[in-house]
């Protein structure tokens, strides 16, 4: 007999079920539970099936509030004002708050635990709030407090965003300007807008505002554009680069007629940061920008998202049209555009059409990258008590930080200071350099939470509720769920789900390791790292019978304390590339692994592991080419992978770029046998320069170069000269020979001794619209060979003649 109430009250209780059928009835799949009901209950079903399933239910991970159908936040005249996907408003009072880690006076209150912030002090009233903050600021008083309003509402009531919400159900608009150029100034002028934008309901609007419709007055074309935008009022605006060009460049026209941009809910002006804001792109790269807010709406900017999309930093660049390229995006019959030339051929009728599809193109483009990009975040939105536009840009450390804030806040209990850094030790990394044939790669799955998991890490002083350590176990779990619902169902949902689970997992070491923030700890951070490390020591002991010493001489073990899982080797096979959560392998005839032989070693690796550390086959290579640690080119198949700084440096000429793609081609299918001939090539190309695009190299106007201090970054400002550029701007340079100069060493003039000054060649960096044949080509020859010697571990660079000595320059006229 089926119980059908119990049926019932699990699947309340569920945060999934699947319902499908076989030959003797339905078939109900709840988390791990399957349920068999006859035909016969085919009115249970109907009712089953309007159960709600409280997918929010996790306080820790979702916050106290369980409000569905929140778009946007904002707080104004000491209110939050929380928008509904349906265009209702609900309101709650603003409640300020200030922590530390005494009673700086009565009106403190006493929080649960023994954390370092103890107190907590409350205001209804923002003019009293920021005055307090301002007065322990000047004074330096230990006091903790969320700067953004909206953050710290959402923090205190346990709010989130886009509960019970998909990505199509939130209104987006996608659009894109094209200008007079770039610069800022009284000539600047915006010709056109376009707009892609999709409502709640899917449907898909196009409006194009052009300048030439509105008697050649663009502020008039702007203003009526803003009213168009407010008619439809998206949740969502983006575009490519908007913080960085576009809606400055709108506020910039604007001004002619002291308009200011009201894209707002109620007409609400955007307002744009005194102060410019940076964000990183990697270790040695970040974007200056000017924070921007519009009341009631979100700005994702998709050139912000690509660097967090491409985790491998395969794009070829951060702009629109070569990421789309890329990904394989372009529409057919895409109008493409020299957007250097619309300036002028704008007022060319027939070209005006061109360039009006061009950008129509542009804004269908980036709504297909925000489409692309943003369901990992915006599903991983729905835990992390931060407004949406914030998300999109902030680090994921930070975001998990401010869910564990909230955990205990929203239960009343003390959070802690975050701790100073110590040092933490690495991951692994280094590969035996060469040409390796029938390469096996196996990965840990998830490493670094799969430690946090099985030897249940988390900080004991900081965190006494063990909410770091029930997050990681939440969202693991929820992740695997999920993959599994996706290759069940096909359902592209439970994909982004994952992805999003994704997100939290993988940045739960970061947490513990980064400075400034509160749940942050160290010294878990270095117990994960070190059990990282020992679990590929151990190994690859197993795989090659050698330790670790042996194999990487440099290793240095200073933080390695954890006990060894696996002190025998097992097998003599060669290692490959190794790094963080890898190893790889083969043998030592380069004789292929049958998939009975890959199958059984990752069993067989995986029997040694403990229990929730497992590998998984990361893929079979016909050839590796390892040229140092992190940097080689994978061969499986017909598909060729490059990894590392060094291969795909987006800095290089586009030339060089070539020369790389040329010699591993050449490896790959011949072992080098033509390198030498694809060397002299680029040499005799380097030495008569035709186009000097293919050789110029793109540089960011940054603060430094707009203010140079230092010789490198006056020298771009030397090179740009009058021409009017701003932050952000890009020029592209090209290194030159401008006359002779006197020689000098260390500040000092240098003369012959006849008392003659010593003369040398001006070398100096110009823009590439100032080419004169004028290229410096001792510099491009050298370039040429520099970028060779990025192959010097796998190639024998003394085959190659070194033309940028001075010895040897007289034998270029051979070439």
């Amino acid at each position: 007999m089926v119980n059908l109430e119990k049926i019932k009250e699990v699947v309340r209780k569920s945060k999934t079920v699947l319902f499908d059928h076989d030959l003797d009835g339905y078939v109900v799949k709840t988390d791990g539970q399957t349920f068999n009901i006859p035909w016969t209950n085919s009115d249970f079903i109907k009712d089953l099936k309007t159960c709600e399933v409280d997918e929010y239910e996790s306080d820790l991970i979702f916050g106290k509030d369980k409000t569905r159908n929140i778009v946007s936040l904002e707080v104004y005249d000491d209110e939050v004002l929380l928008y509904k996907v349906d265009g209702s408003l609900e309101k709650r009072p603003m409640i300020y708050w200030i922590l530390a880690p005494i009673a700086y006076d009565k009106d403190f209150k006493r929080l649960e635990g023994d954390q370092h912030y103890k107190y907590i002090k409350t205001y209804d009233d923002r003019i009293e709030f920021v005055k307090a903050a301002n007065f322990y600021k000047k004074r330096d008083v230990d006091i903790f407090r969320i700067w953004n309003e909206k953050e710290a509402a959402m923090i205190y009531y346990g709010i989130t965003m886009f509960k019970g919400l998909k990505v199509k159900d939130v209104s987006v608009l996608s659009f894109d300007i094209e200008s007079s150029g770039l610069v800022r100034d009284d000539t600047s002028k915006v010709f056109l807008i376009t707009n892609t934008f999709r409502n709640s309901n899917g449907n898909v609007i196009k409006r194009h505002f052009r300048v030439d419709h509105y008697k050649d007055d663009d502020v008039e074309m702007i203003r009526d554009w803003c009213k168009w935008v407010v008619e439809q009022d998206p949740t969502i605006i983006t575009g490519h680069n908007i913080f960085g060009f576009d809606l400055d460049y709108l506020r910039h026209c604007c001004k002619k007629q002291n308009y200011e941009l009201e894209l707002g809910k109620d007409n609400n002006v955007a307002t744009f940061s005194r102060f410019s804001s940076s964000f990183r792109v990697d270790g040695t790269t970040a974007w200056d920008y000017f924070k921007v807010q519009i009341p009631g709406r979100h700005i994702v900017d998709t050139m912000f998202l690509s660097v967090k999309y491409d985790i491998g930093r395969s794009f070829p660049s951060w702009g629109l049209k070569p990421i789309i390229d890329h990904l394989g995006l372009v529409k057919d019959g895409r109008q493409f555009y020299d957007a250097s030339k619309i300036k002028n051929d704008w007022y060319d009728l027939k070209k005006r059409e061109d360039i009006v599809s061009y950008g129509i193109g542009d804004s269908d483009d980036s709504l297909a990258l925000y489409d692309l990009m943003i369901p990992s975040i915006f599903y991983f939105t729905q835990s992390v008590p931060k407004p949406f536009q914030i998300m999109a840009q902030s680090a994921t450390g930070a975001q998990l930080n401010t869910l564990m804030i909230r955990s205990y806040l929203q239960d009343n209990h003390s959070i802690p200071k975050a701790s100073e850094r110590t040092h933490v030790g690495g991951g692994i990394s280094f590969g035996p350099t060469g040409i390796l044939k029938n390469v096996l790669k196996i990965d840990i799955i998830s490493m670094y939470p799969s430690i946090i998991r099985s030897k249940k890490l988390f900080s004991k002083e900081k965190d006494p509720n063990k909410n770091y350590l029930k997050m990681v176990d939440y969202f693991t779990e929820e992740r695997f769920k999920n993959k599994r619902l996706y290759k069940e169902t096909g359902d592209e949902y439970y994909n982004d789900l994952q992805a999003s689970q994704k997100i939290a997992i993988n940045s739960s070491y970061g947490l513990t390791g980064t400075s400034g923030l509160n749940y942050n700890d160290f010294s878990v951070a270095n117990e994960i790292t070190s059990t990282g490390r020992q679990i590929l020591i151990d190994s690859l002991l197993w795989a090659t019978s050698k330790n670790i010493g042996e194999l990487f001489p440099d290793y240095s073990n200073e933080f390695d304390s954890t006990e060894p899982l696996i002190t025998k080797g097992v097998y003599n096979f060669l290692p490959g590339p190794t790094d963080t959560d890898s190893i790889s392998f083969y043998k030592q005839d380069y004789s292929h692994f049958s998939e009975e032989e890959q199958t059984k070693l990752i069993e067989e690796i995986n029997s040694f592991m403990p229990k929730g550390i497992e590998y998984e086959h990361d893929g079979y290579f016909n050839t590796i080419i390892v040229l140092k640690a992190k940097n080689y080119i994978l061969q499986q198949g017909d598909k060729v992978k490059m990894k590392g700084s060094s291969l795909r440096d987006m800095k290089k000429e586009p030339a060089l770029k070539e020369f790389i793609d040329e010699l591993i081609k050449d490896l790959l299918a011949t072992s080098g046998a033509n390198c030498v001939d694809i060397y002299h090539k680029y040499i005799r190309e380097a030495i008569n320069i035709q186009d000097i695009t293919r050789w110029c190299t793109k540089k960011s106007v940054t603060k430094p170069v707009l203010k140079p201090t230092r010789t490198n970054e006056q020298k771009i400002r030397d090179a740009i000269g009058d021409k009017i550029v701003q932050e952000g701007d890009k020029v592209y340079l090209y290194s030159a020979i401008d006359g002779m100069k006197q020689d000098s060493k260390k500040g000092e003039l240098v003369f012959l001794k006849s008392g003659e000054p010593k003369m040398i060649e001006n070398r100096v960096l110009k823009l590439k619209e100032d080419w004169q044949d004028d290229e410096d080509q001792v510099h491009y020859v050298t370039r040429v060979y520099k970028t060779l010697e990025i192959f010097k571990n796998v190639i024998d660079t003394g085959d190659f003649l070194k033309y940028h000595l001075k010895s040897n320059h007289k034998l270029l006229e051979n070439l």
